[in-house]
């Protein structure tokens, strides 16, 4: 079974190279072998807050924009595009055809669901889980890449401010 939104086989990979990441990321002593949900989603949730503390990262997936939520210094991200961008992404970055790509993003998008539902009582479509939300079909890599830096400038200017006295943006 799987405990996340990819194959178990990937899981265990995942947490064992993460122990090569450095020192503040190693395999949790929680992790019970075969993993439970509970200490999966323990020790998976070290991983993450370890390899936040080892320096700036990027994390992708794996419910993190749940598992940091609670973290000001964060910038969650979403990437949406419309379906057929996205088949025609999948079907030539993987060799597929259109009927087989298109099978691969409902199953991977209902597996994400399903793990999120079931984990963190969350829908990834939830857009209070990001900070921004980016659809690649209108706007190009470069344009995300600009989008993304002004972001983590303008959110880390805030860091300073307690989070008491943060409300909703204004205009000035």
């Amino acid at each position: 079974a799987a405990h996340d939104e990819h194959a178990e086989s990937w899981v265990m990979q995942f947490l064992t190279t993460m122990q090569g990441v450095g020192p503040m990321v190693a395999l949790p002593s929680n992790l019970a072998f075969p993993p439970t949900e509970a200490s999966y989603t323990r020790a998976l949730g070290d991983v993450v807050n370890g390899a936040v503390l080892a320096g700036q990262t990027v994390i992708v997936g794996r419910g993190s924009q749940i598992i940091l939520r609670d973290r000001r210094d964060t910038l969650h991200v979403r990437f949406v595009a419309p379906l057929d961008l996205r088949i025609t992404n999948v079907a030539q970055r993987e060799n597929l055809s259109r009927a087989a790509a298109q099978q691969r993003i409902i199953q991977r998008d209902q597996e994400r669901r399903r793990y999120l539902s079931a984990t963190y009582r969350a829908l990834p479509e939830d857009p209070h889980l990001y900070d921004i939300i980016l659809n690649t079909g209108v706007l190009g890599l470069d344009n995300c890449v600009d989008l993304i830096r002004h972001s983590l400038e303008a959110k880390a200017t805030r860091l300073a401010i307690p989070a008491t006295a943060l409300g909703p943006a204004s205009w000035s």
